[in-house]
């Protein structure tokens, strides 16, 4: 079960106490993405479609339940991907870009 004190979409984040903590966060998984060329920046091929991607934040604490600190995962909501299709390569459109690559 997800901790209740998480946000569960960017708008919540971005409006929570700790906005400062999670954009940081999700800029160091960013960050994190393109040391380990986990995407590249490609054109989209005409038979493709982007996927939708999402943020998902997960706070991270001790054995006593204090913030150690804030994890942000860009995920793919790759469950619209059709095999023979678009099955074998994943395209999303992030900040006007397409990113081809495994996520």
């Amino acid at each position: 079960m997800p901790d209740l004190t998480d946000p569960v979409s960017y708008h919540q984040a971005m409006n929570n106490r700790f906005a400062v903590q999670w954009r940081e966060a999700m800029k160091d998984e960013l960050k994190s993405m393109a040391q380990n060329s986990v995407w590249e920046l490609k054109p989209l091929p005409e038979r493709f479609k982007t996927v939708d991607y999402k943020w998902v934040f997960k706070t991270k604490r001790d054995s006593e339940g204090k913030v150690e600190r804030f994890k942000a995962r860009l995920v793919a909501k790759g469950f619209k991907q059709c095999p023979g299709i678009d099955y074998d390569e994943t395209f999303l459109q992030f900040r006007g870009r397409t990113l081809s690559g495994l996520f």
